[in-house]
């Protein structure tokens, strides 16, 4: 008797638990690289990521982080000769590390589209990159698998891009 009771009580709690639908969610937060080096250079500075990420229930789907990067910062000489004359045309220069899950979702060529739309140009920074990936604190924050791009803008008055995704509010990304 009691194992039919045990039983019982198993079989109508199973059937109770249901999975409770979550809204998407959208995540804000910083990432702060400390210190670099550059051939015989070395710095204690601080380059500071802002982040935004996309989730369904708790999974993620998109990310972005964001910081601008101008030529009075040591991390500037992340960047090859090639790169930092091309940079050197722009008003504004933001370096971007980017993440998609499923990239059926949220794909990196949606999060161009809008950028582009909003007048920057991508720039591909493969030193920067490099060098950014081999820094400690990308593998703390285990970004093996995001992209590294910069974009460049004419105009010095933008501070952020405005990101609208399916099903998600739409979203400041400031650095």
């Amino acid at each position: 008797m009691l194992i039919r009771l045990l039983l019982a009580f198993l079989i109508i709690g199973c059937s109770a638990v249901s999975k409770t639908r979550k809204d998407n969610q959208i995540q804000q937060g910083s990432v702060r690289f400390f210190g670099g080096v550059a051939k015989n250079d070395k710095w204690n500075d601080v380059l500071e990521f802002q982040r935004v990420s996309w989730y369904q229930n708790l999974n993620l789907f998109y990310d972005v982080l964001a910081v601008e990067l101008n030529a009075s910062s040591p991390f500037y000489k992340w960047l090859s000769n090639k790169e930092s004359k091309e940079i050197s045309q722009c008003a504004k220069f933001v370096v971007t590390l980017l993440y998609s899950t499923l990239p059926v979702k949220i794909t990196h060529a949606d999060f161009y589209a809008q950028v582009e739309a909003q007048g920057w140009k991508k720039i591909y920074i493969e030193e920067f990159s490099k060098s950014i990936s081999s820094h400690p604190t990308y593998s703390d924050w285990r970004l093996q698998n995001y992209k590294t791009i910069g974009f460049c803008h004419n105009s010095m008055n933008v501070e952020h891009f405005e990101l609208s995704f399916p099903s998600f509010n739409s979203v400041q990304v400031k650095f």
